[in-house]
């Protein structure tokens, strides 16, 4: 979390993406997005997914499509 909110309040990077398995608290959030305004970054943050969350959140329906691909 420390080193998240230091690579974000840099200005070094213009993406951070972090690995947390805790939830985040109100204050850890607020200090997050106050590094990523200061450095004018983005963060991205990813969990590992449980078994038990996964059966129960709902299944998006979202694709990303792309002209990129050969």
């Amino acid at each position: 979390m420390e080193s998240m909110v230091r690579a974000l309040r840099t200005g070094n990077y213009s993406v951070v993406i972090g690995w947390l398995a805790d939830d985040l608290t109100e204050e850890e959030h607020a200090e997050l997005v106050d590094a990523a305004n200061e450095g004018n970054a983005m963060g991205f943050i990813m969990r590992p997914v449980s078994a038990s969350s996964h059966a129960t959140r709902q299944l998006s329906g979202l694709k990303i499509h792309s002209n990129l691909y050969h």
